[in-house]
């Protein structure tokens, strides 16, 4: 059963006429592409946890292992740089077709149903596939909520897809990568003090995870 905020943006003239003009096929090939990116930044992730946990307990890092989360690092900023590059093509499209109105009318209500929202718990489950762990779920419902679970405006963003995605932290992700290389893992004391050393990954995770979900209406 569709949530009555999924209805008044299916209701919505603006949707309606914007779903008319944009082409639908090219945004499921573009949120499949988006889902590919996930994926790779969710195995750094992964392993970037286990090594900061793996570091805690030990001391250290075999050669290996740090060899490995660079070359997995490596190609998560990779591949935000081109989910970077797909959501600006999607916003141009989304903006040509007048969808920006709807967009920011709409789904912000539609998330405050995050728990129970068929194609948000949908995408969970797709992410959950693509090897998300559930306490990284938590921390995008926490996040969500941080923002009143207004997705498109979350970190300040403007409302379109464009402003969101300029909130990633690829930039951080990178010089991660680099310090590791160059460094080591950087040692991390207390309980969650990892969030500190993961958290561009996951803030940019977190935005591309939501504009797969928010894509979830316009396919």
């Amino acid at each position: 059963m569709k949530t009555n905020a999924e209805e008044a943006l299916r209701d919505d003239p603006a949707y309606v006429a914007g779903l008319k003009k944009i082409d639908q096929k090219n945004v499921r090939e573009h949120s499949a592409q988006l889902e590919n990116n996930l994926a790779v930044g969710i195995a750094f992730h992964n392993a970037l946890e286990d090594a900061i946990r793996a570091k805690a307990r030990t001391g250290k890092l075999e050669p290996s292992v740090q060899s490995h989360l660079v070359q997995s690092g490596r190609d998560a900023v990779a591949a935000f740089e081109r989910a970077q590059k797909t959501i600006e093509d999607l916003n141009a499209s989304f903006s040509h077709a007048g969808l920006d109105a709807a967009l920011n009318r709409h789904i912000p209500d539609i998330f405050k149903d995050f728990d129970t929202v068929g194609n948000i718990q949908s995408k969970l489950a797709r992410f959950r596939s693509l090897g998300a762990r559930e306490d990284s779920l938590k921390c995008v419902r926490d996040e969500l909520a941080k923002d009143n679970f207004n997705v498109l405006h979350m970190r300040s963003a403007d409302g379109t897809l464009a402003g969101l995605v300029k909130t990633t932290r690829i930039a951080d992700v990178q010089n991660l990568v680099d310090t590791i290389q160059k460094q080591g893992l950087p040692t991390v004391m207390g309980a969650g003090s990892g969030g500190a050393v993961a958290g561009g990954v996951v803030g940019t995770l977190l935005v591309i995870g939501g504009i797969i979900i928010v894509l979830s209406w316009f396919v």
